[in-house]
C-alpha cells in the first residue's frame, strides 16, 4: 500500500518575523494533517476513493473502454480529509462501478388486424372513443406526490389485449427511449386527427408497426410493465394540440 501524502495547516501571527525553519517547526509540532487522496464520482455523488490521481484515471478509463452504462457520469474529485478514506484496488473499484448497459427491445407480434368491437362514445374531439382496456384506476391525470402525471394510469394483468381508442395512423411504435417517449418502455403512439394523439405506454408487447394504419377496437400492443414503471398497467394519455388533456373527460368518467 503507497504512503499517502500528509499536509498540515496552522496559523501564523501577521507581520510576526521568522524563518523557515520556525514555520517548519510550527507547522510539523502544532498543526492539523491532512491526507490528499482522490474519490472517483458517479453522477457527483463519490462512490470509490483511490490513493493517487493516475489509479482514479485509470478506474475512469477502463469504465469507459468496458462501454460501462453510466461511462459518461463519471468524474474524478480531489479531496483532503484528517482521516484517510477507505482505499481500494482499481480492479475492485471498476467491478464495483462498472454497469452493464441493457437495451431493451420492443416485442412485435403480428396478429393481424383483429377489432374488438366496444360501445363508442362521442367526444367534442372529432372523434368517438372507446376503452382501450378495461381495469382499475390506480393513477390520475394531474398533480400528483413527486410529478404532473399526464394520462391515466389503468392496472391489469400483463398480456392483457390493449384495443385502439380510436382510429389513426400509428406515428411510433416500439421501445421510446431515444425517440422522445423515454420512460414509457414499449409504446404506441396513434395520430387520430390533426389535433389529437393518443400514447399507450409500458406495454409488453406491440401488435402495430409505426406507418401502419389501425381501427377502433384493433387490438395495438399488450399490457406490460416496461419503461419507469412499478406494475403491470397501461399508461393512457390524449395530446390535444400538443398539450396533454385529461382523457377522465371522455372515457372511464
Amino acid at each position: 500500500m503507497k504512503e499517502l501524502p500528509i499536509y498540515t495547516s496552522c496559523l501564523l501571527k501577521r507581520n510576526v518575523q521568522t524563518n523557515d525553519d520556525e514555520i517548519f517547526e510550527k507547522v510539523t509540532s502544532s498543526g492539523t494533517p491532512y491526507y490528499k487522496f482522490y474519490a472517483v464520482t458517479d453522477e457527483n455523488n463519490e462512490k470509490v476513493y483511490l490513493q493517487s490521481f493516475s489509479d482514479a484515471e485509470e478506474v475512469v478509463n477502463q469504465l469507459k473502454s468496458k462501454n460501462s452504462a453510466n461511462s459518461n457520469d463519471l468524474g474524478i474529485v480531489e479531496k483532503y480529509e484528517v482521516s484517510k478514506a477507505e482505499f481500494k484496488e482499481v480492479d475492485a473499484c471498476v467491478n464495483e462501478l462498472y454497469e452493464k448497459k441493457v437495451v431493451v427491445q420492443s416485442v412485435y407480434r403480428n396478429i393481424g388486424k383483429q377489432i374488438v368491437n366496444e360501445a363508442s362514445v362521442p367526444t367534442n374531439l372529432g372523434v368517438t372513443l372507446i376503452r382501450p382496456i378495461s381495469g382499475t384506476i390506480t393513477s390520475r391525470y394531474g398533480l400528483r406526490w413527486r410529478d404532473n402525471h399526464k394520462g391515466l394510469d389503468i392496472a391489469a394483468p400483463k398480456g392483457t389485449a390493449i384495443k385502439a381508442a380510436c382510429g389513426g395512423t400509428v406515428i411510433f411504435s416500439g421501445n421510446g427511449a431515444g425517440h422522445g417517449y423515454s420512460g414509457y418502455g414499449n409504446v404506441v403512439v396513434v395520430r387520430c386527427t390533426d389535433s389529437l394523439i393518443i400514447l399507450y405506454g409500458h406495454c409488453s408487447e406491440v401488435n402495430c408497426r409505426t406507418g401502419e394504419q389501425v381501427a377502433q377496437g384493433q387490438i395495438i400492443a399488450k399490457v406490460g410493465s416496461t419503461g419507469i414503471s412499478s406494475g403491470n398497467h397501461l399508461h393512457f394519455e390524449m395530446r390535444y394540440n400538443g398539450t396533454a388533456i385529461n382523457p377522465q373527460n371522455y372515457v372511464y368518467n
